[in-house]
């Protein structure tokens, strides 16, 4: 009965010195071991672009457009008018191209508000 009750004991006191644990094993094994912190890197990567794509607002843009049309059928004024030049149909093909550019000059503080949630977003 002794011998049971000392080693009981002796095991219990090893157990208890087994399981304390000091701070900094604590952090590295939360680190380890729990997977959101390890996404932690992933988030950051994700955030980071999120702002760069909220910077790209202030870069100017150019847009081009082309269209080419072709009509069957055009409409013709057959008038001779005396003193004027005859009237030439319009062709029946038409082509136009168009160049649109852009720049961001004022948001009204759009972008600064969007970083800001987005930083918050991160952060929770």
């Amino acid at each position: 009965m002794k011998r049971c009750l000392i080693s009981f004991l002796l095991a219990f006191i090893v157990l208890q010195l087994k399981a304390q644990l000091s701070l900094d094993s604590c952090l590295y094994l939360a680190k380890t071991y729990f997977p959101a912190i390890q996404q932690i890197a992933i988030y950051d990567k994700i955030l980071s672009e999120q702002l760069s794509n909220v910077n790209r607002n202030w870069i100017p843009a150019i847009q081009g457009t082309a269209q080419a049309t072709y009509q069957s059928d055009v409409t013709s004024l057959n008038l001779n008018l005396p003193g004027f030049p005859a009237i030439t149909p319009p062709p029946k093909d038409q082509y136009k191209f168009f160049i649109d550019a852009s720049q961001l000059i004022y948001d009204g503080g759009s972008n600064v508000s969007q970083k800001n949630i987005l930083r918050s977003i991160n952060s929770a």
